[in-house]
């Protein structure tokens, strides 16, 4: 449930299931029989993302009374996977790649304010993010480096479940139900240079976070 704007009052007595997955996959290949190839994606903007949100109720940032005794079951899946491959028979090979993930998921989203909420009904709401990096330079004769955005974490997956969060305010919080909160982050990150005679270099990182919390205020 999304009124789409502020909303004061709110009441559900249904059953609410919302679920949303994303997936992204990037691939970059340069060859090169002689000089420089290079292979890289947005490194520098967080390099292949996919995010996904998944809300059961959500209130805008306004005072607002909530009340609900329908189960709520919210599922946030995100995806990321990025490859990159350079290839040169002599001089140089460089592949730059990384990856992002987000998953987010919250039954009731009270946003910011006074809020009041009270809920009876059974909550579920579960996240899972997932993000993999591959880069691999290779050279006959040369220099071959390969890595990720290690300067900012490298390949990252981030996951939030929350039963209940009613954001910043003063707030009031009645629940006389069940409450779980799952979430689940794995990121991989390779880098692979390769010379048959030259210079190589390698340099690989990642990030997973992973934070579940039943009510939140």
């Amino acid at each position: 449930i999304d009124p789409g704007e502020t909303t004061k009052e709110l009441e559900n007595g249904g059953d609410i299931v919302s679920e949303a997955s994303a997936t992204a996959v990037t691939v970059n290949a340069s060859i090169a029989g002689k000089g420089a190839a290079a292979a890289l994606d947005e490194v520098w903007d967080g390099g292949t993302e996919a995010a996904a949100t998944a809300r059961g109720i959500v209130a805008g940032a306004v005072d607002t009374t909530l009340c609900t005794d329908g189960s709520i079951t919210t599922g946030a899946e995100a995806t990321s996977a990025s490859a990159s491959a350079a290839i040169t028979g002599q001089g140089l090979s460089a592949a730059i790649t990384t990856s992002t993930a987000t998953a987010d998921s919250i039954g009731i989203d009270a946003g910011e304010g006074k809020d009041i909420v009270a809920n009876t009904g059974a909550i579920d709401a579960g996240a899972e993010a997932e993000a993999y990096a591959i880069s691999a330079a290779i050279t006959g004769k040369g220099v071959a480096v390969a890595g990720d955005a290690v300067w900012d974490g490298g390949t990252k997956a981030k996951a939030r479940a929350a039963g209940i969060d009613t954001g910043a305010g003063a707030d009031a919080i009645g629940n006389t139900a069940a409450v779980k909160a799952e979430s689940s982050a794995r990121t991989v990150g390779a880098a692979l240079s390769v010379a048959g005679q030259g210079i190589t270099g390698a340099i690989s990182t990642s990030t997973a976070e992973s934070e579940a919390v039943g009510i939140a205020s």
